[in-house]
């Protein structure tokens, strides 16, 4: 018998290690290109002394493109709250994946000193049929809490929490959608939202500051006309509090 022949069973693994290695070579090279080409995090500044709704409209000609920033591509919220960016929404906000933030909200001090803002995401309801709030903090990481009626409204927050800048609300914009002209083939922009509040303010907000703004418009031209208005609204509204 060859010494030197190999046994079927000795080719058959030497086969199917080749095949491991080849599998894991591809996955790593289907990861590397995702990364190159998925598009870095959006980051929203948020002035210190803004607050009330933000509306970001895609896709725009006479939108924005976002600039370089430490965290990924920013664009600094307007007194107004709407932003308009050149890019599509794809270009712009990658697809979010386990571990990796694909957005940040910033407040930003007029000295530039920088903080990450919690996002207080919407109640979300457990597949036993359980409520639970939950929000992620300045790191992305996610906290989840049983909704509980007879505590205050937000007491998975401490008292300091509940006096600092937040984000509530963040989703499309459903109930402000554009109405479609019957004569035209464009689609609706697509078009993203949250609410820049602290908890305590959250609480005693006037409606017309979110939930008045749950209609259809027939323009972002119109809608940056009735959001110009509320800019002297909110600046009375706080000043007088």
């Amino acid at each position: 018998m060859d010494k030197n022949r190999k046994h079927p069973q000795s080719k058959k693994i030497h086969y199917l290690t080749w095949i491991f290695l080849a599998v894991i070579f591809l996955f790593g090279l289907n990861k590397l290109y995702k990364e190159i080409t998925m598009p870095p995090p959006i980051v929203y500044i948020v002035p210190n002394d803004f607050i009330g709704p933000v509306f970001v409209f895609f896709g725009q000609k006479d939108g924005i493109t976002p600039s370089a920033d430490i965290l990924g591509r920013s664009v600094l919220i307007p007194k107004n709250g709407v932003i308009k960016i050149k890019q599509d929404v794809g270009d712009v906000i990658a697809k979010q994946e386990d571990g990796k933030q694909n957005m940040y909200w910033v407040e930003i001090s007029k000295s530039g000193i920088r903080k990450k803002l919690i996002l207080n995401d919407n109640t979300q309801q457990e597949k036993n049929g359980d409520f639970y709030e939950n929000y992620y903090d300045e790191n992305g990481l996610p906290h989840k809490y049983p909704v509980i009626e007879k505590n205050h409204p937000f007491y998975y927050f401490s008292e300091s929490q509940r006096k600092e800048k937040m984000i509530f609300g963040h989703e499309g914009c459903q109930h402000q959608f554009l109405e479609k002209n019957t004569e035209s083939t464009e689609k609706p922009p697509a078009c993203a939202k949250f609410l820049v509040i602290s908890p305590n303010q959250f609480l005693t907000m006037p409606r017309w500051m979110w939930n008045g703004i749950n209609h259809p418009y027939s323009s972002i031209s119109e809608f940056e006309e009735t959001a110009n208005e509320r800019v002297l609204m909110k600046e009375n509204f706080y000043q007088s509090e």
